[in-house]
């Protein structure tokens, strides 16, 4: 029952964030204020606000909400990428750097061994 309700939840999700959904729902409200139109100032700005106004912004709030999630997951995935590049990089230079520490101290007691004979 888990995987019904999330197939149609991420199915309804996917809808409501398209232009398809706000098309419709401009028309669907056009069509509603033609029919039975507001007959006072108040109505029609009632009608303005809480139907025409809400039921558009959904589709578009979805719709930007998701292309901001894409541009975020994008930067996220290339930070990540770019920090194991640093990371690799730094291990390489602290590899070089023990190398030339470890060398350096055979230089030295190479040196020492000499100055003692």
């Amino acid at each position: 029952m888990r995987k019904i309700n999330t197939w149609i939840a991420d199915k309804m999700a996917s809808f409501m964030a398209t232009m398809l959904l706000f098309w419709i729902l401009v028309i669907l409200d056009v069509v509603g204020a033609i029919v039975d139109p507001p007959t006072t100032v108040q109505g029609w700005l009632l009608w303005g606000v809480s139907i025409f106004f809400q039921s558009v912004a959904l589709p578009v709030l979805a719709l930007v909400s998701n292309k901001q999630g894409e541009r975020m997951e994008k930067k996220l995935d290339e930070t990540h990428d770019k920090t194991f590049e640093v990371v690799a990089d730094l291990h390489e230079i602290a590899s070089e750097l023990h190398d030339l520490h470890i060398g350096g101290r055979e230089h030295l007691q190479l040196n020492r061994k000499k100055v003692r004979r």
